[in-house]
């Protein structure tokens, strides 16, 4: 939010501070990309024949059932 720099949050202290479901993509005025968008477009760009996708910082990742490399790998893994 760079109207408002204190409101930055990394998708893991969202996940720590709200627990969203998998299915949100925001939460409390916080847009994110959740297990269930990251699947999505991942499905998406596996259909549309493109090359791959972008991570921007793994170091910003959740852990456990929320964490979007395993959601990443689970489904690229899945044919």
């Amino acid at each position: 939010d760079t109207a408002n720099p204190e409101r930055v949050r990394t998708y893991r202290e969202i996940i720590e501070q709200y627990a969203p479901p998998a299915e949100r993509d925001e939460v409390d005025g916080l847009f994110y990309n959740g297990p269930d968008l990251v699947r999505a477009k991942l499905k998406y760009s596996r259909a549309a024949g493109l090359g791959g996708v972008m991570l921007w910082e793994l170091g910003q990742d959740a852990t456990g059932e929320q964490s979007l490399l395993g959601v990443i790998h689970q489904t690229v893994g899945a044919r």
